[in-house]
């Protein structure tokens, strides 16, 4: 009597983590794939040029804000260099 009552607590405590964690996987499934989003479109490739003048700007206050002694702009690396989101980024 007592093992029967053992062991029908030890298949209901498998059969719960056996739900658990078919929910955390199927959750874990459901936000990987993007549901609830929209897919972006891969774009179109523009035939004009983008001016300069934006980035010359940007560098220019960046040459300002690296003015120091113990900085070169040469060996600056800006977070963007190393990663960079884009729309398929999982984690963008």
């Amino acid at each position: 009597m007592r093992r029967r009552a053992l062991r029908n607590i030890l298949l209901g405590f498998i059969a719960t983590v056996a739900v658990i964690l078919g929910l955390v996987v199927l959750a874990i499934y459901i936000i990987s794939e993007g549901f609830g989003g929209r897919l972006e479109s891969r774009g179109t490739v523009s035939p004009l040029a983008r001016t300069l003048s934006p980035l010359k700007e940007t560098a220019a206050v960046s040459e300002g804000l690296l003015q120091g002694p113990a900085t070169e702009a040469s060996s600056q690396i800006l977070f963007g260099d190393l990663h960079v989101h884009t729309s398929w980024s999982g984690d963008a």
